[in-house]
């Protein structure tokens, strides 16, 4: 008979770091489309802020200005919203249970099979 053993705590290491890259990676490209969606709302109240010395007298200007504000804002708050709602979802929400129950409908489920 023949044993051999293993030493697997530098691959698991190896495979724990692969993840993390990996999380981060996703973790970088939603932060770069979140900046992304972000800015170009404030981009657009930028320019208008920037022209806002030199037009505010023309009526036509501030006819803009009270149409798009709002609408750029409500568009970042939607955003902020969606990525704190998907910061609440993630937290996950641990119940106690009884095994036995669980077990019992297990069986229960395979008895019926």
């Amino acid at each position: 008979m023949l044993l051999s053993f293993q030493d697997l705590t530098e691959i698991k290491e190896l495979e724990d770091r692969v993840r993390r890259s990996d999380k981060l990676a996703a973790l970088a490209t939603m932060a770069a489309g979140m900046a992304h969606e972000i800015k170009n709302p404030l981009s657009s109240l930028k320019v208008f802020v920037q022209l806002l010395p030199k037009k505010f007298d023309d009526p036509e200007y501030r006819r803009k200005l009270e149409e798009i504000f709002p609408r750029e804002i409500e568009r970042i708050d939607r955003i902020v919203e969606s990525l704190l709602s998907f910061a609440r979802a993630a937290a996950p929400n641990f119940v106690k249970v009884k095994i036995e129950d669980i077990l019992e409908e297990t069986l229960k489920y395979f008895e019926e099979q």
